[in-house]
């Protein structure tokens, strides 16, 4: 019972460690592939979002394997990056981006708009 309400300091330093050695991965990959891994500019863009802090937490707190967090999130920013090219050479926008929509103008609610959303 006291287990599960307290961590040894061991738990705690592995704890520390994998947190910070998931979070200077992330950084050191995001300096690679650029600021646009987390610009939530399309619903691509805001799973992988997601998705990494989901990593960094399962890694952090679960005691899974550094070696596979990083793996997972270099993985994931990695297809953004393909998926960013292919943007701009193959018009994968059309698949991957939302298309903005006004839902105001001015202090006017566009109705149908809303609805659409």
């Amino acid at each position: 019972m006291a287990g599960e309400i307290t961590s040894s300091w061991g738990q705690v330093g592995a704890t520390a460690l994998s947190s910070a050695a998931m979070l200077l991965a992330i950084i050191a990959m995001v300096r690679l592939v650029g600021l646009r891994s987390f610009s939530k500019m399309s619903s691509f863009d805001f799973a992988v979002t997601v998705a990494t802090g989901s990593v960094l937490g399962t890694v952090a707190l679960t005691g899974s394997s550094l070696t596979n967090g990083i793996t997972a999130i270099g993985t994931m920013l990695g297809l953004q990056a393909v998926i960013a090219f292919g943007r701009r050479r193959w018009r994968l926008s059309t698949v991957v981006d939302n298309r903005p929509l006004l839902l105001m103008v001015g202090s006017e609610m566009l109705a149908d708009n809303l609805r659409q959303a």
